[in-house]
């Protein structure tokens, strides 16, 4: 829970936000990315990610700021 106050988290849906899965290349959820405040995609994890991995893409995430 720590790490994740260094990110913000969004949900989209795909049936109301189509468009936008579109654009990101998004194929079939669940599909969790890292994105960086300028818009670079840093991490993608499709069908989901285990909580270990997820926490290790977090943290070098946060460590490239």
């Amino acid at each position: 829970m720590e790490l994740a106050k260094g990110f913000v988290c969004v949900k989209l849906h795909f049936g109301e936000n189509g468009e936008v899965a579109k654009i990101l290349g998004v194929s079939r959820p669940p599909n969790i990315r890292l994105v960086s405040a300028k818009g670079d995609t840093l991490k993608v994890f499709e069908g989901g990610a285990s909580p270990e991995d997820l926490a290790k893409a977090m943290e070098e995430a946060l460590a490239r700021k």
